[in-house]
This record gives structure tokens, C-alpha cells and sequence, in this order.
């Protein structure tokens, strides 16, 4: 497995640049976000992730909480 994933550890601050996104963003198996993120607040610190990363959900991971964004940002929870 570990030669087809890798697991983030880069902490970053939440910016306009780098939104955040929390486990309630995203719609449950559809693999999309559910409200305009770039409006939330920012500051918030989580790990930092890129355009070409899929995240997926660690809490519980049958409800198969995934997204492959498409921009750079900062994952804010059990990702």
C-alpha cells in the first residue's frame, strides 16, 4: 500500500490561498464539497494538501467520506 499512498504530515494554517476543509464539508460518497469553502473563516490548523491528493475520511470510514480536490488547501480533521 505504501507504495500507492502516502500519509501528509505538513501542518499549515488555514488562508484565503489555502481554505480549509472539515470532514462536514463533503458529501458522504459523492466526493463533493457542500458549501463554498473560500468563504469560511480562516486560521484554522490542519494538514496541508495539494490538487493532486484524494482525501478520505478516517472517521467512520464506511460512510466513505472522500474528495479529490482540485485546488490546494488545508484538511481540518480525521482526514
Amino acid at each position: 500500500m505504501g507504495d500507492i499512498v502516502a500519509k501528509l504530515s505538513k501542518k499549515e494554517k488555514s488562508t484565503s490561498d489555502l481554505p480549509a476543509v472539515e470532514y462536514d464539508d463533503v458529501i458522504a460518497k459523492d466526493g463533493i464539497l457542500n458549501k463554498n469553502i473560500e468563504n469560511k473563516p480562516h486560521g484554522k490548523i490542519g494538514t496541508y494538501f495539494d490538487r493532486e491528493t484524494v482525501l478520505f475520511g478516517k472517521l467512520r470510514p464506511y460512510l466513505k467520506n472522500w474528495l479529490n480536490p482540485q485546488f490546494n488547501g488545508v484538511a481540518v480533521g480525521d482526514w
